[in-house]
């Protein structure tokens, strides 16, 4: 199965999954070896969609909330990259690619109507992003090699 097909069939069954039915859906498309996804949902109207290419990829995306309607999207192409998502409220936002090698980023998003958006791109990066309570906005891009950041929002 190519490429294409992966990322056709998962497009449609994300499309076609339980937005209908109210429930929580995960798509995880991977290519390559040793790739490694963990989906964890509780509560409602959860969405993941995790999509890995190249080889030994992990991401780990937990969710939970009542009334939830959390969404993690995470995108990773070359190896070795490593992504993990925390999301606990509702209504909570992660848009996340890593293109290169050895990029780590950890999101964690508490309380209710965070976004947050990382990018990264290049060789050895890492980010680690902590939103807590309401209406934070966050984004991080990095490109090249060796970059770190730290961003914390906290409110009450």
């Amino acid at each position: 199965m190519n490429l294409r097909s992966l990322l056709l069939a998962g497009f449609t069954t994300l499309a076609l999954s339980g937005a209908a039915f109210a429930g929580n859906e995960a798509v995880v498309v991977q290519s390559g070896g040793y790739n490694q996804s963990s989906v964890t949902q509780q509560g409602r109207s959860n969405s993941v969609q995790s999509y890995q290419f190249g080889g030994v990829n992990v991401s780990d995306i937990k969710q939970s909330g009542r009334g939830a309607t959390n969404n993690a999207g995470v995108f990773q192409q070359g190896g070795i990259n490593v992504s993990g998502v925390s999301q606990a409220g509702r209504s909570n936002t992660l848009n996340s690619a890593q293109i290169g090698v050895v990029n780590v980023s950890d999101v964690s998003q508490r309380g209710r109507s965070n976004f947050a958006a990382v990018g990264q791109a290049g060789f050895i990066n890492a980010s680690n992003l902590t939103q807590r309570g309401p209406n934070n906005v966050a984004g991080i891009g990095q490109a090249g090699a060796f970059n770190f950041s730290n961003l914390s929002q906290l409110r009450r």
